[in-house]
């Protein structure tokens, strides 16, 4: 399958990037140079430091950024494929290797909500049976395991063992850091 053919059942679409780490405002500078639409969803997150928490503002998905072209103008590829730091494309397996594009609709979405401002927490690094340490609240500091996690309402569960019982209590994404 030629390189002509790799792409003929997708035209302009959002595609997403791979970059190397803490690169992502790099590439994005970069692209928006060469004149290429690019989204880099920057999210506000509460990160803990010894003197305090502190507001800042990071990539929502490290190492991501969506790229707006048609990967058939060749040139347009291969100009943006030039931007050092940036790794490379989402492709798919199943279809032989071909970029993976992502919904219009979830782009939009995501526009609003880094829009929006408001803090968010991206729930990739927990997973139910995954430590983690409760960082506010009466349990400031407790080690417990995720036994549920509730998507829809941003909810986790977390079993917390105190003298030799189990606690279960329900808080939010923001008050609990990954071991």
């Amino acid at each position: 399958m030629g390189r002509e053919e790799e792409f003929q059942s997708f035209g302009e679409a959002w595609y997403v990037a791979i970059t190397k780490p803490r690169h992502e405002k790099v590439v994005e500078d970069m692209l928006r140079k060469k004149g290429v639409e690019v989204f880099l969803p920057i999210s506000q997150q509460i990160r803990r430091y010894r003197s305090g928490r502190r507001i800042v503002k990071l990539p929502l998905f490290p190492r991501y950024l969506f790229v707006r072209f048609d990967p058939k103008e060749t040139l347009l590829y291969h100009r943006i494929l030039d931007v050092p730091s940036l790794q490379g494309f989402i492709r798919t397996k199943s279809s032989g290797g071909m970029l993976l594009p992502a919904a219009d609709e979830e782009v939009e979405s995501l526009k609003l909500i880094v829009a929006s401002e408001i803090p968010v927490a991206v729930f990739n690094e927990m997973e139910e049976g995954h430590k983690v340490k409760v960082l506010e609240g009466p349990l400031k500091g407790a080690i417990g395991v995720i036994s549920h996690i509730d998507r829809d309402q941003l909810r986790l569960t977390v079993n917390v063992t105190l003298l030799g019982q189990s606690v279960s209590v329900t808080l939010g994404p923001t008050q609990v850091e990954p071991l």
